[in-house]
Order: structure tokens, then C-alpha cells, then sequence
């Protein structure tokens, strides 16, 4: 079986383009053959493949290498028949916005499609054939199809329906005969009901000529880029912090299935986001200043206070569900959330619950799968909480041991010393709730065409897990903020560490990328917190309380002679020194 690429991409003499392809286990990067330095081809031969993915890769002298955007492409072989094939790709340029109709708050949320077609192909005596792929996002009740100039695309008269059986990628395959195809064509929205053309894609139409050799049994695919609308959808959200959520089935604080009743009421309105404020657990001294959504503990772990008591389970004892009910009819009187008298009665029944519980935990079906999938952070992050509470501080300099986190000796103790580990599995046990009702949550609106968004703040909190684990990481000498402005003239200081990045390199990154992967979980998008701060930030020295003494980091610095040539002249340390 031959397969011959082709792509129009126009490099300089000094870049090419690439094809890394991926068969059989095997990966292999080929240098592709061009006579203009714009149409790039590539034959390759295989015998008894069913498959291969592909992407295309722009390499400069000296090795360097730019992959095209997204996913890899995939080419599949149902027909062992077909001895040749033929496909024409574009390249997926980073920098399109059409991307973003491609990330899951469209494919998964907002633009899903509960019910797919199945390929449907004219039946003819050929064996050979046309394929256009494309791939687009598109509301329930609308669908994508092709009109040309041939029969077989309508005459231009009659729109032809596009499989959505691998949605968003949409299909039609057309059987031919010749060996000089040359088509035009545009795709079209269409009336999903009807098959009513609603809206032609503007431009000019496509077209696709192609000479092939007398061979029996071949297929031509295109591969198309975007549809080109006329304008960009717009969609309207909502930003709502959870503990505002405030139900008759919660316990004085809004909590992950209060999402599930305003993901209705947003339904019923044609919301199309909700954006929630940060929902990592913040209980630092378990007191009401840890109500502050932007010092989280650690940055993976969710927010104990946002689960919903009564969903974990019944009471064994008959008599606190009565007592239970007086406590939330009595919080949720109060005008405002009462931080510490919520916490105190959540973790009341907690411990009820787990105590009803912890002896049947590992036989429940994804607890312990739960725990092999985040034990890297899960298990710290418990333990943490653990010495949190037995020091009565979550300053772990301050501790009597365990100051420094050791990863052998916090997993040996969780593992051999059974008073340790049940302290320890008293907050996996609420971490694998909160996970459970978050991801409902996240699946509700999934069904309901609505994409739910995260908060990621752009700081960690000193005294956090994650600063225990790995201060490394983290330049815990000094403290993030903001410099003086119009509106704060000391400026701000977070007091929140800021971080070593060059630390961060050697591993290529790995915690953002496993914070980000975490959050991926519950959220189709991200909202990042002063993003700014990933390429500058102001950083303050621990020693200072204002923000009026830090520097940008990184930062270019004036020399002498451009101070003095900007007007300000006498003693330099006079501007650069307090007085």
C-alpha cells in the first residue's frame, strides 16, 4: 500500500517541512520533497497496516522543530482492497482562532451532540473514492454539508449531508470513476430537520484537481481547514463564586450540588458558561480568614467546605439526621455565610460519616482507584492536614516534627502506622466526595450545552502543602504583589511566594503541566489569574510589608547615563534607596 502526502505551506531555503508518522509502535520522522518551497510531497510504503497517525513538523537548520497545532491525524484502512492512497492536507497554524471551537468547552459542552450518523456513501460499482474531511463545531440543531459542481455534490443545486459519525470531524466519501478529478465545492450549515441550506461559508469556493496514474482501487482525501464563517459566535456566562450557592439543601454555604439546580436556571436563561471562583481547599488555621479563595493550601486539592454533607451518605444513628436538619434550617437563616460555625459542623459530620464508613472505604467502588490516580499529591496533602491539625498551625516551621517534608517517611507512615493512616484517609475520604460532586456537576452541564470554568490563581500559599513538598520550587524569600498605582499608592503585597522558574525547567514544567491536567478534570476552561505574572512579576522582599520596594522580575535595567539623559540628576541612591 502507497500513501503520497501533499501540503502547501511556503518555508524559506533554509526551513522544510516533515511528516512524524506513528505505525505499528514505531516512530519515524521523514523529510518531505518539494521543487518551490511551497508544495511539499511524501510517498510512503506499508504492507498490513491498519492505521497510522501522523503530524507534520517545520524543521530549520540546527534541528529545531515546530509542530502544527492539535491533536494527531489519523488515517484508518477499513478497505484492504485499496492499494493507493492520495492526501492533501493544510497545515494547523497555532495562531487560527477557529482552535478554540476545537477545545472541549465546544466539543464537550457548549456545541456537544448527543446522537452521530453513520457514513453515508452512494452506492456505485466503483471501488474508488473522493474523501473531504473537515473539522467543526456546530450547535444540536444544525448540520454541515457540501454543495459543488459535480453530481455527486449536488450540482451546486442540492447540499449533501456530511457524516458527524467522529464529530467534530465531519465526512462524505463519494465514489468515482476518473482519473482527472476536479472538483469545486463550499460547505454549508444546514436545518439539522430539514437539510434547508441556513448559511453558505464565505470566500471563494474550494477546489481540488488531481491527475492520478490508471491504478485500481484508490482514495483521495482532503483534508480541509476551517469553515470559514462570517462572523465569530458569541455566547454569554455567568462568574459566580460557589460558597454564594446558597440552598435549603446545604449547610449554610452554597456547595458542588447547588451547581447542579443553576446549571438549570443558566439553561433556562441560554447561558452558555459558568465561571466559579478558585475551588481549592484554603483551611489554613481554621479560622474565617481562610474564606480567601487565593491561598489555597494546595492547588490540587478541592475544597472540603463546598461538600454537600447528605450526598456522601445516611446517617447510621437515627438520631442526627434530626439534628443535622435544625443545623442547616439554623445557618442558613443568617444573612452572610458563618465561615468557622459552617466549618465546625461540617467536619462534625465528617467524621460521622467516615467513621460509619472507614472500615468499608477500599471495598467502595473508585475509592481506591481514586487514591492510585492522585496519590502523588493526595497522600502529602492529607498528611499535611493531618500535622496541620495536630500542631494547630499550618506553619510547618513551626511544627514539632515532620518540619521537612521527607516522601519516604510521610509514605511509610501512611502506609505502616494504622493511627496515621486513618487520620489520613479521613481527608482522602472527603477529597474523593468533593471529586465525586464536582465531576457530576461537570457532567450536568456537559448535558445541558454548558461549559463549566475555573479559576487558577497565579500564586500558592506560603504555608501551603505545596510549599512543604517542594520549596524548591518557589523563591521563598521574597513575595508577589503589585507595583504603586493610582489606586494603591503603597502598592499591593500578596505574600505569596514567587516562582523559581529556571527550577521549574529542568523537569520541563511538570507541575504546571500536572495542575493544569488536575483542573482539566472539572473545568472546559481556564481563567488565569493575573497571566501576566508568567512572564513578569513584582516581586517584593519578605522583609518588606508594602509593595513600594519590589522590582519587576525579570526586568531591563536604566544605566547612569539614561537616568540622567530622562532629567534626573544628584545622587542616584537618592531614587533608588528609602528615605
Amino acid at each position: 500500500m502507497i500513501i503520497q502526502f501533499h501540503i502547501h505551506y511556503k518555508t524559506n531555503n533554509k526551513t522544510f517541512i516533515a511528516i512524524q508518522y506513528f505505525s505499528e509502535g514505531k516512530t519515524q520522522t521523514v523529510q518531505m520533497l518539494s521543487y518551490d518551497n511551497e508544495n511539499w510531497i511524501l510517498s510512503l510504503e506499508f504492507e498490513n497496516i491498519t492505521s497510522i497517525q501522523y503530524k507534520y513538523v517545520l524543521q530549520e537548520q540546527g534541528n529545531h522543530s515546530t509542530f502544527e497545532w492539535g491533536q494527531n491525524r489519523h488515517l484508518h484502512f477499513s478497505d484492504e482492497n485499496i492499494k493507493y492512497y492520495y492526501v492533501n492536507d493544510f497545515w494547523n497554524s497555532r495562531e487560527n482562532i477557529q482552535n478554540v471551537f476545537l477545545s472541549s468547552a465546544f466539543t464537550e459542552a457548549i456545541f456537544s451532540r448527543n446522537q452521530t450518523k453513520k457514513p453515508a456513501v452512494k452506492s456505485n460499482i466503483s471501488s474508488n473514492y473522493l474523501e473531504i474531511d473537515i473539522a467543526v463545531t456546530l450547535p444540536p440543531h444544525l448540520s454541515l454539508g457540501i454543495i459543488g459542481n459535480n453530481e455527486q455534490l449536488g450540482k451546486w443545486l442540492k447540499p449533501i449531508p456530511m457524516s458527524e459519525e467522529n464529530y467534530p470531524n465531519w465526512k462524505i466519501k463519494i465514489p468515482v470513476e476518473e482519473y482527472d478529478i476536479f472538483v469545486h465545492y463550499k460547505f454549508v450549515l444546514l436545518d439539522k430537520k430539514t437539510n434547508e441550506i441556513m448559511e453558505w461559508e464565505v470566500g471563494e469556493n474550494r477546489s481540488f484537481r488531481r491527475f492520478l496514474p490508471e491504478i485500481d482501487k484508490y482514495t483521495c482525501i482532503i483534508h480541509d481547514s476551517n469553515f470559514r464563517f462570517g462572523s465569530l459566535w458569541k455566547g454569554t456566562g455567568v462568574a459566580i463564586p460557589i460558597f454564594s450557592l446558597r440552598s435549603k439543601n446545604g449547610l449554610g454555604i452554597g456547595e458542588y450540588t447547588d451547581l447542579i439546580p443553576f446549571i438549570d436556571w443558566s439553561e433556562n436563561i441560554s447561558l452558555k458558561t459558568i465561571q466559579v471562583l478558585p475551588v481549592n481547599d484554603t483551611i489554613a488555621n481554621k479560622t474565617w480568614q481562610d474564606s480567601y479563595p487565593y491561598a489555597a493550601i494546595s492547588v490540587f486539592a478541592l475544597h472540603p467546605m463546598y461538600v454537600n454533607v447528605s450526598n456522601i451518605g445516611k446517617f447510621n444513628d437515627p438520631a442526627i439526621p434530626e439534628n443535622y436538619q435544625r443545623d442547616i434550617t439554623e445557618l442558613n437563616k443568617l444573612d452572610q455565610v458563618d465561615f468557622e460555625k459552617v466549618l465546625e459542623k461540617k467536619w462534625f459530620y465528617f467524621k460521622i460519616l467516615f467513621e460509619q464508613n472507614k472500615n468499608t472505604l477500599f471495598q467502595k467502588k473508585g475509592f481506591k482507584d481514586f487514591i492510585k490516580e492522585n496519590k502523588t499529591w493526595l497522600i502529602p496533602y492529607a498528611a499535611f492536614c493531618v500535622l496541620r491539625d495536630e500542631n494547630g498551625t499550618c506553619r510547618y516551621d513551626e511544627w514539632k516534627q515532620y518540619k521537612l517534608y521527607d516522601k519516604e517517611v510521610i509514605f511509610s507512615l501512611f502506609e505502616k502506622d494504622t493511627n496515621f493512616a486513618d487520620k489520613v484517609n479521613f481527608y482522602i475520604f472527603i477529597q474523593f466526595h468533593a471529586h465525586i460532586q464536582l465531576t457530576e456537576a461537570r457532567n450536568y452541564a456537559r448535558s445541558k450545552s454548558i461549559a463549566l470554568k475555573g479559576d487558577l490563581p497565579i500564586g500558592i500559599y506560603r504555608y501551603s502543602c505545596d510549599a512543604w513538598v517542594a520549596p524548591h520550587l518557589y523563591n521563598m524569600d521574597e513575595q508577589a504583589g503589585a507595583p504603586p498605582d493610582d489606586f494603591s499608592e503603597l502598592g499591593q503585597n500578596w505574600g505569596f511566594p514567587t516562582y523559581n522558574w529556571e527550577e521549574m525547567a529542568k523537569d520541563d514544567f511538570s507541575w504546571w503541566k500536572f495542575r493544569l491536567r488536575k483542573l482539566n478534570e472539572y473545568f472546559d476552561i481556564l481563567r488565569i489569574d493575573h497571566i501576566l505574572g508568567f512572564f513578569r512579576i513584582w516581586q517584593i522582599p519578605t522583609r518588606q510589608v508594602s509593595g513600594t520596594m519590589g522590582l519587576f522580575n525579570p526586568r531591563i535595567p536604566f544605566n547612569k547615563d539614561e537616568i540622567i539623559q530622562s532629567g534626573l540628576t544628584g545622587s542616584i541612591e537618592r531614587y533608588t534607596e528609602p528615605f
